[in-house]
């Protein structure tokens, strides 16, 4: 079975990682200087690079053979990672092995040595997950880490972590991707497929992804299918999207008061099967910058 568009061009090193300049940065120079925390918290929304940063940093923690606080990407422990078969790195997904008998289970299997002779990886997936006797178990292993064990932590969450266990971890919190820097991975990744995606089509994915490069990659890997040119017009009507012109039909209607002519149009796009809440997602960018025209050049965005 052919690997998905997402997980062909996941990032394998960080200087593959879009934009999250900051916290590459700060895990880069750890690397770099051999000086890493024993337990890491990485925040934010889904598909925004958590679990990459993740991967990439236990290959960090473990590669012989890094440049300037990379991974070489082409050693054993960073190719053993990167397959999911080296043993001294360890994914777990809390929402699944949440209690308190999977925490005495880690605590217990932690203390052996690396097989690898470097350190242990534990990464650990939505771990807002955990129950309350969970949290407390895990509490009691951050407080006296094994010296040869990483803890790396990713929740969408945070919120619900314990404030125990987030004063005990180096925390990052993950942005959303700008839309530039995603559109313009769109494209790069368009042009090494072989998918004739335009500028503004890429745009259009990108203000579609939610800060996501996950979503965007995905949903280019859905347009493609489609065979041919991919622009703007070709991913409002492929994803159900309402389409320019209508959504300037629907604004001046509202904004005319005219709700006959608003409601007939709202009732066309609805048949189509258009995304509701794109819609009203774009309806309101309209009303925005109408608002900001208005108020002056130097009125602030919202959101930007």
């Amino acid at each position: 079975m052919s690997e998905t568009l997402y997980l062909k061009w996941r990032p394998r090193t960080f200087r593959d990682v879009v934009g999250q300049n900051r916290v590459v940065e700060v895990l880069k120079n750890q690397s770099a200087t051999d000086r890493f925390a024993h337990a890491y918290l990485l925040c934010g929304t889904r598909g925004t690079g958590k679990t990459t940063c993740a991967r990439i940093l236990a290959k960090a923690v473990n590669c012989r053979h890094k440049v300037d606080g990379d991974p070489c990407g082409v050693c054993d422990v960073c190719r053993g990672i990167e397959n999911g078969d080296y043993l001294d790195v360890i994914e777990m997904d809390a929402a699944s092995n949440n209690g308190i008998e999977d925490m005495r289970d880690l605590k217990e299997k932690s203390i052996y040595n690396p097989s690898g002779g470097g350190k242990k990886v534990y990464i650990i997936d939505e771990v807002h997950m955990l129950s309350t006797s969970a949290f407390n178990g895990f509490l009691k292993l951050l407080e006296e880490p094994p010296e040869h064990v990483v803890f790396i932590l990713a929740t969408t969450d945070v919120q619900k972590l314990p404030a125990t266990i987030i004063s005990r971890c180096q925390r990052f919190d993950f942005r959303r991707i700008g839309e530039e820097d995603i559109a313009k991975r769109c494209l790069y990744v368009a042009g090494e497929e072989g998918i004739d995606l335009t500028p503004d089509g890429a745009m259009k994915i990108a203000s579609l992804s939610d800060g996501a490069l996950r979503n965007a990659i995905s949903a280019l890997e859905q347009l493609a299918g489609a065979g041919g040119r991919i622009d703007e017009a070709v991913v409002s009507e492929v994803l159900g999207l309402a389409g320019s012109e209508k959504l300037l039909a629907v604004a001046s209607a509202v904004a005319r008061c005219d709700t006959g002519e608003a409601m007939d149009a709202l009732d066309a796009m609805y048949q189509r099967g258009v995304s509701a809440n794109h819609f009203l997602g774009d309806l309101a960018m309209i009303f925005r910058d109408a608002a900001v025209t208005k108020a002056g050049a130097g009125a602030p965005l919202l959101g930007s």
